[in-house]
């Protein structure tokens, strides 16, 4: 560090990634020693230096260079960014992401309660799928960014180191509950269905239960690797249901390529290939945040098509009962004929009756005056 400020109260030197296992600080003393400071997610929350959800050291070097190591020790990957700010910049940093963050997952956090009471309202276990899809996906990115840790579990150390690759497969299986019932696959494509739920949801789903052996390598190892191939068969699948004019495959296309592009815009700018921006920067929670959008277009978009065979099925009715009412009619109007001309044939009739009596009689007594 090499320090050019006379008065600069000292340096935040931040760690921007929260998973790391162990971080020993070894900082220089005035006489040639060093003192160490421990950190990590294996120690309790409320024991780090600076409470922030990344890894930050306060460094207070005097004026000139000096030289500071870091030992990193973990079972994840160290894909991190060692970063140098002054009092002012870090604060600054702060300001800047934290409203970025809490305006994420309040969105996220809205879109899972109104889907919740949709739910309690309509009982179409379409909402609840999709509320479960949400709160897993808030709980794998305020695990990965740290936030779940400082504000949801921070004395459970054995969970907090654990829980990523259970949050991470289960993002793909609750979308893939999610997509099923959508779709409706069960009763559209029954085939279909039995492999997303068979094939690809209640394997990531076991492999997701390995997190808790607590052998974190080889569980965010099945984790990386499920994720990934379980994402590529559901978009598959959504093509293949796409190409069959499912109206709802065009919303999973749609939501879930937002997020890949996102991914893919991160992943860039963490190489290198692409400049920081806010774009790049937030690209994932951007991402993510129209996959809940399209997704919610797409629930209104169903709503509105059964609205619509609704009012056809209502509308059929109406003209089914109007018909039934017209025919009604003609049929009383019928039996009311029938009923007077048969009143009129028997009027007829008993006339007949008392024609062919006279007849009788006469003849009768035509016999009698003949003998």
């Amino acid at each position: 560090v090499d320090n050019r400020r006379i008065s600069s109260g000292g340096w935040y030197m931040e760690i921007n990634y929260p998973m790391i296992d162990y971080i020993d600080l070894y900082s220089p003393n005035g006489d040639g020693t060093f003192s160490v400071f421990n950190t990590g997610d294996r120690f309790l929350f409320k024991q780090r230096d600076i409470i922030d959800r990344n890894f930050v050291f306060h460094l207070n070097p005097g004026t000139g260079i000096h030289t500071y190591y870091v030992r990193f020790k973990t079972a994840s990957s160290l894909n991190f960014k060692p970063l140098m700010w002054s009092t002012r910049e870090f604060i600054g940093q702060k300001n800047q992401e934290f409203p970025v963050f809490w305006m994420y997952f309040g969105l996220m956090f809205v879109m899972a309660i109104y889907n919740l009471f949709l739910f309690i309202s309509v009982r179409e276990t379409t909402y609840i799928f999709y509320s479960l899809f949400i709160v897993t996906f808030i709980l794998f990115q305020s695990t990965l960014n740290g936030f779940a840790f400082q504000y949801l579990w921070p004395n459970q150390v054995w969970w907090a180191n654990n829980c990523l690759p259970f949050f991470m497969l289960n993002c793909v299986v609750t979308a893939g509950l999610f997509i099923v019932r959508y779709v409706e696959t069960r009763k559209l494509r029954p085939y279909t269905h039995r492999f997303i739920v068979f094939g690809i949801m209640l394997p990531l789903f076991l492999m997701s239960l390995v997190a808790f052996t607590g052998n974190y390598a080889l569980s965010i190892k099945l984790a990386t690797a499920g994720t990934g191939i379980g994402a590529v068969m559901i978009t598959v699948v959504g093509v293949i249901l796409f190409l069959g004019r499912s109206r709802e495959a065009r919303f999973c296309i749609f939501s879930f390529s937002a997020l890949v592009i996102g991914v893919v815009l991160y992943v860039l700018k963490s190489f290198g290939v692409l400049e920081p921006s806010f774009l790049t920067n937030w690209s994932v929670q951007i991402g993510s945040s129209l996959v809940i959008l399209i997704f919610s277009f797409g629930l209104a978009d169903k709503i509105n098509l059964m609205k619509k065979d609704l009012q056809k099925f209502n509308a059929g009715l109406e003209k089914n009962e109007r018909e039934a009412r017209e025919r009604n009619e003609f049929l009383e109007n019928t039996v009311k004929t029938i009923t007077g001309m048969s009143r009129d044939l028997f009027e007829i009739s008993r006339e007949l009756s008392v024609i062919g009596n006279s007849f009788g009689s006469l003849s009768t007594e035509q016999a009698a005056t003949s003998e």
